[in-house]
C-alpha cells in the first residue's frame, strides 16, 4: 500500500511539472524500482521512469535501455513485458534507428504474433523497411 501511494504521489508531482517536481518524482520512482523492481509497483515506477526519460528529460536512449531491462525482468505474456517491447521498438523507430527498430519489432512479433497484423505495427514496419532502403525517403512518410 505504501509503494502504491508513493508511485501515485510521484505521478502527481510529474503531472504538475517543473524541474523540482520532476526530480522528486524521479527520486521516488527510482527508490521503489530499486527496492522491488519486479513487483507491480516497481514495474509501474519503472514505466514512469521510461516516460520521464523519453519525454521531459529527452533521454530517449536511456528509455530504450530501461525498456530492454523491463522486458527481461517481466515474463512474456505479461502487460509489462509487452509494453516494454513495444515502447522500445516504437522509440527506436521514432528516432530513425532503422536496424535496431527492425530487430525490436521482430522481437515484439516473435513474442506476440497477433501484433503482426495490427495496422499501426504494419505501418511502422513498412516505414522501417523504407528507412533501411533509403533513409532520406523514410522521413517523408
Amino acid at each position: 500500500v505504501l509503494a502504491e501511494a508513493r508511485v501515485k504521489y510521484a505521478w502527481c508531482l510529474y503531472s504538475e511539472g517543473g524541474p523540482d517536481n520532476l526530480a522528486e518524482a524521479e527520486k521516488i520512482w527510482t527508490a521503489i524500482a530499486s527496492q522491488e523492481p519486479k513487483s507491480e509497483w516497481g514495474g509501474q515506477s519503472r514505466w514512469h521512469l521510461v516516460q520521464l526519460h523519453a519525454g521531459p528529460k529527452r533521454e530517449w536512449q536511456k528509455a530504450v535501455e530501461m525498456c530492454a531491462a523491463i522486458a527481461s525482468d517481466f515474463p512474456s505474456g505479461t502487460f509489462r513485458h509487452e509494453q516494454a517491447l513495444y515502447t522500445r521498438a516504437w522509440l527506436l523507430r521514432t528516432h530513425k534507428q532503422w536496424e535496431q527498430a527492425s530487430a525490436a519489432f521482430e522481437e515484439l512479433v516473435r513474442y506476440y504474433p497477433a501484433k503482426a497484423s495490427h495496422p499501426p505495427i504494419i505501418r511502422y514496419m513498412e516505414e522501417i523497411a523504407d528507412g533501411l532502403a533509403s533513409p532520406s525517403q523514410a522521413s517523408n512518410r
